[in-house]
């Protein structure tokens, strides 16, 4: 397609995103959603996705969104270059916004050909050299700040700011109306989500505390281990496996205490979603949640012990009256600061300030 580009002011801005990571996950369901809430403010946007990206159809979708799919079979795939560059030539961005390692490195090659400003959100703590050509940072954490502004970045050129979710926040939690109380976890199933702790503290938890059920949802390598140490450790009564789920907020409807068991987690926006859904939280002190969370509106356990899991959770069952009160904490914070209407206007910001 040909756009009008007569109209190169602010106020009606043109992105090109570029996020070519694998499957689906945080990073690109904050894509997808921040480029709703472009559209929504009245610009327009193209967005460079893998060839292989099964979500590319509701990116189009979107009012004023054109994709352009591309290779990226590798950070250095010179196949790729040439289809990006030349849509962006068409499209003539007032600027490129990268995401992940791969995303940020083809940013930087797009933005440097078209002689426009690059900016990148980290998703996680990337290596500076996928940032090259990169000009601004935005850091959906502000550890992740300090870690920009250590390879010698000046502060201006970085801004925090946090992960969103779209989903509208229940009136108020609604906890506890069934027995036994149900715990539900969900993500990829890898070893950084700590699964595997999960259950082990499941196990604990039910000795001390009594009957409880897990509804886990999700998918990945790591099933077949995990199915295998449930059976182990006798929990196939008390745990669902229930593969991905679509409607996440009907999953979270399902149960009483959100259970967040990772080791290592940049941000999570599962955290929010479960804030959004009223739900009682059980959180380890990963990365992103030390800073979104605290005991005033969590149960939090040390990293990657499933005993302090197992205590945690047993607390969040076990006094439920501070479960909602703390459920009450979160809604409220998820209303405060993550809802998509409260930070979707700080990247616009940004880009304003950027392209000014």
């Amino acid at each position: 397609p040909t756009w009008d580009t007569s109209d190169r002011g602010t106020a009606g801005m043109r992105i090109a995103h570029v996020m070519l990571s694998r499957g689906w996950g945080g990073a690109e369901r904050f894509v997808l959603d921040l480029a709703k809430g472009i559209s929504e403010d009245g610009h327009e946007q193209l967005v460079v996705v893998r060839q292989a990206f099964d979500r590319w159809e509701a990116l189009e979708a979107i009012p004023g969104v054109s994709v352009c799919r591309i290779p990226a079979r590798g950070n250095w795939d010179f196949f790729s270059v040439p289809p990006m560059v030349a849509a962006g030539k068409r499209f003539q961005p007032d600027l490129v916004h990268g995401n992940m390692a791969r995303g940020s490195w083809m940013a930087g090659r797009l933005g440097k050909s078209l002689g426009i400003p690059v900016l990148i959100t980290l998703h996680n703590y990337i290596r500076r050299k996928y940032c090259r050509n990169v000009d601004y940072f935005a850091t959906i954490t502000r550890d992740a700040a300090r870690y920009v502004e250590g390879w010698g970045i000046p502060a201006d050129r970085v801004r925090w700011i946090p992960n969103f979710s779209t989903f509208p926040p229940v009136e108020a939690p609604d906890l506890f109306r069934t027995e036994p109380p149900t715990f539900v976890a969900l993500g990829r199933f890898v070893h950084d989500k700590g699964f595997d702790l999960l259950l082990r503290a499941l196990r604990t938890t039910l000795d001390q505390a009594g009957p409880a059920r897990l509804i886990l949802a999700g998918a990945g390598p790591e099933e077949a281990a995990l199915r295998s140490l449930s059976r182990s450790l006798g929990l196939d009564e008390y745990v669902d496996f229930t593969g991905w789920v679509e409607d996440v907020m009907a999953f979270y409807a399902r149960g009483d205490v959100f259970v967040l068991s990772s080791r290592h987690e940049p941000f999570g926006i599962v955290l929010l979603e479960a804030m959004a859904a009223g739900k009682a939280i059980v959180s380890s002190l990963a990365e992103g949640p030390r800073e979104v969370l605290d005991e005033g509106t969590a149960f939090l356990a040390t990293l990657d012990s499933a005993d302090s899991l197992a205590d945690a959770m047993v607390r969040s069952i076990q006094d439920r009256e501070e479960s909602v009160r703390r459920a009450e904490a979160g809604l409220d914070l998820y209303r405060d600061r993550y809802q998509a209407d409260k930070v979707i206007p700080q990247y616009l910001a940004y880009y304003r300030d950027i392209i000014g």
